[in-house]
């Protein structure tokens, strides 16, 4: 479900994986990164595609993760957008576990 109707007073509570696309994902905190990936939101290794570098349990390796932004950031082009949605909602579902190590978010429950 990717449409939602919301009515006066309800309240919905939306937790994304990797950050959601708003500007530079090398300039994400990289604890929040490490939160994610305790969360089960993010893996280790698909926070590194944030420059993020932790262990399995979510614990930063801050020299690790600064030398994995430099070097992102050597060979990236430039400039970046402001805001990346990732492309169509069925081509961010179909490529979701290759990008996180997880798979597709399944629509909300009502309750």
């Amino acid at each position: 479900m990717h449409d939602v109707a919301v009515g006066k007073d309800d309240v919905l509570h939306f937790v994304t994986w990797g950050g959601g696309g708003w500007g530079d994902a090398l300039a994400r905190d990289p604890e929040l990164v490490c939160k994610e990936v305790r969360r089960g939101l993010v893996t280790a290794q698909g926070a590194r595609r944030y420059g993020v570098v932790c262990s399995e349990e979510g614990a930063l390796d801050g020299a690790a993760t600064e030398e994995l932004r430099s070097e992102l950031r050597s060979t990236r082009e430039e400039p970046l957008p402001l805001f990346n949605r990732g492309g169509e909602m069925e081509e961010l579902l179909a490529n979701s576990l290759a990008e996180t190590g997880l798979p597709a978010p399944t629509p909300p429950l009502a309750v």
